[in-house]
């Protein structure tokens, strides 16, 4: 089972251009323009427990691109695999879009901690780069389609 531990927030910051005389400059979009430059996600992005829980990390409706990380406790059952379900959900069900097997060390149950890092491309393709924080083990995926 897997558990939220810690969230990490990436934060954007726009900044204007400015012409040699320290004036803004005049060529900035239309709200128009913005408006069909606009990408965003139709369905959420989330992992999917065995038990057919669905723990949100990216929300539908999220502009791209867009990258976020979150740090989880895992539960180990002595293994030496641990396994993540990426899935997609609407009103039809949970779609699995990428199940990706994660070597771990030998740890104490609910010890492990595994951070997961998506980055969703404004084309709707994400990669996925998993760190497990004990040894600092990192493997990367994809890159996966999603809607």
């Amino acid at each position: 089972m897997i558990r939220r531990e810690m969230i990490i927030y990436l934060a954007i910051i726009f900044i204007s251009g400015c012409t040699d005389a320290g004036q803004a400059k005049n060529d900035q979009p239309t709200e128009s323009s913005q408006r069909q430059d606009r990408v965003t996600l139709k369905k959420p992005i989330g992992i999917a427990t065995v038990a057919g829980d669905f723990t949100p990390l990216v929300d539908a409706g999220q502009r791209l691109p867009y990258t976020r990380s979150e740090t989880f406790t895992n539960k180990t059952d002595g293994g030496s695999e641990a396994l993540v379900e990426l899935s997609q959900k609407d009103e039809s069900g949970i779609e699995t879009i990428a199940s990706l097997i994660i070597a771990i060390p030998s740890v104490a149950d609910n010890a492990l901690q595994i951070t997961v890092t998506l980055k969703i491309s404004k084309d709707k393709k994400m990669r996925v780069k998993t760190t497990v924080v004990q040894t600092a083990n990192m493997q990367e995926f994809g890159p996966f389609s999603v809607e």
